[in-house]
């Protein structure tokens, strides 16, 4: 399976952001330095019992990823939802570092298939 779904990308291709810059380059910069920190809040709340929050963090994240086409970054949140929201928090977490470890390839993916994002490490 692909990283990233190209209908997603092509979607958002020629769009601009209220001061002209490229969409596409916005939203991938969001989703860069929104995954780190949302991954970090699902770790944290997942490991203190939290379920409503953890719920809330991986939908958010298949959210962002969804909309940035990050197709594999977004079935794997979407089933740590699926498990946090049913209370099931082991076995949520146990698929954290699979998520994790999808993150980087996407974020990857996306630059090269829209090079004029900044990188990740920028906003650290």
């Amino acid at each position: 399976m692909s990283e990233i779904d190209p209908a997603a990308l092509e979607q958002l291709r020629g769009l601009t952001t209220d001061t002209g810059g490229d969409l596409i380059v916005e939203l991938i910069d969001v989703f860069a330095d929104s995954a780190r920190h949302l991954l970090a809040d699902l770790t944290r709340t997942l490991g203190s019992g939290e379920a409503e929050p953890a719920t809330r963090f991986a939908h958010t994240l298949k959210g962002a990823a969804s909309t940035v086409g990050a197709v594999q970054v977004t079935e794997c949140a979407r089933a740590i939802e699926i498990l946090a929201h049913e209370g099931r928090l082991t076995e949520a977490a146990r698929l954290v570092p699979a998520l994790e470890s999808l993150i980087a390839p996407a974020l990857d993916a996306l630059r090269a298939a829209h090079p004029r994002g900044r990188d990740a490490n920028d906003s650290e």
